[in-house]
């Protein structure tokens, strides 16, 4: 219910001034100088206006009261007139379930358990349709990471990761994975072919096999982080080990005392058995040594231009991130 009488401030525009002037408003004016000193309408004066004299499609906010609890709430004027119910009845937050009740039982001539059932179908068709599209990504050797809580629709591109490179985020709408589009990185090391170090003819070295293998390690790494960079605050796609992936194998032979060159052995050389033990102790030292962090391209690529790759350590970054507080790199990012 609109309470009247009501006045209310309504800021004055090109689009409105002639209105209230022709409702008999006096409308504040000022000589202004680039005009000659003509007198204008200051841009953003405000003139108290009746609740009667509002124009229909006026953005102002008005006082409104609830039909069901008797609370009073603010709402557009533009939103109270052309947004009307088949219960002709205004409502607050707290008692729109009530409205949506009478709704219902106005429209199906049924009580309010039809919406429950029309959300259980609702519901029911998204986890479907969800569950098909987790499907369809398995099958050209992707992930999704999201939940079937966090799925809108598949007309958005959704975060992905392919098994082959973990570390790096994705995007991916449902049309191009329907039609068979995968890895844009996976394509690039096929059309490199023997030009990529990390080509060996088709077969995985062990090095790059076990990057992939620590996908439950990545995961809960993006989550801690909310999936945004922890120096810059945007959202990132890069997972950074704190504790160098190097270190982390080296550790993993002397543990397992094993006689092998993780980047020239190829997994297809190992007996089942000892290829089992060695993911097992992988993803173990992984969580030994603490959980990854997201870090942007830009700074991912400046953090190990500084201190290389390999052998990083978790007093690095911290020196880094300092550098970087300080404004040390800012030349440097700027410039690129």
């Amino acid at each position: 219910m609109l309470i009247t009488p009501q006045n209310v401030n309504v800021k004055l525009n090109s689009t409105n001034i002639k209105y209230y002037e022709d409702l008999g408003y006096i409308i504040p004016r000022i000589k202004n100088k680039s005009t000659n000193y003509r007198l204008c309408v200051k841009h953003g004066t405000v003139i108290i206006v009746s609740i009667d004299d509002l124009k229909k499609g006026s953005e102002e906010e008005v006082s409104v009261k609830c039909d069901y609890c008797g609370k009073i709430f603010p709402k557009i004027y533009y939103s109270y007139n052309n947004y009307k119910d088949i219960v002709d009845k205004d409502c607050c937050v707290d008692c729109k379930p009530l409205k949506i009740k009478e709704s219902n039982n106005a429209k199906f001539g049924k009580d309010y358990n039809i919406n429950t059932e029309l959300l259980e179908k609702r519901s029911k068709k998204r986890r479907t349709n969800f569950e098909q599209i987790k499907e369809e990504f398995k099958n050209i050797n992707f992930q999704l990471l999201i939940s079937e809580n966090e799925f809108i629709n598949s007309k958005i591109p959704l975060p992905c990761i392919c098994n082959n490179h973990p570390n790096i985020i994705q995007y991916k709408d449902r049309s191009s994975v329907s039609k068979g589009f995968g890895c844009k990185l996976c394509d690039n090391e096929s059309r490199k072919s023997d030009g990529n170090s990390n080509w060996k003819g088709g077969i995985t070295p062990l090095h790059n096999y076990l990057r992939g293998f620590i996908l439950p390690w990545i995961i809960d790494s993006r989550k801690s982080c909310n999936n945004k960079c922890i120096i810059t605050g945007k959202s990132s796609g890069i997972i950074h080990h704190l504790f160098g992936f190097t270190m982390i194998l080296q550790e993993l032979i002397k543990e397992l005392e094993l006689n092998i060159d993780f980047t020239k052995t190829k997994v297809e050389d190992l007996p089942e058995e000892q290829l089992r033990q060695i993911e097992s102790k992988c993803l173990e030292l992984h969580y030994k040594y603490g959980l990854g962090i997201c870090l942007t391209t830009e700074i991912h690529k400046l953090y190990h231009s500084l201190y290389k790759y390999g052998n990083n350590t978790p007093s690095q970054f911290t020196e880094f991130k300092q550098r970087y507080n300080n404004g040390e790199f800012t030349s440097i990012l700027s410039a690129k």
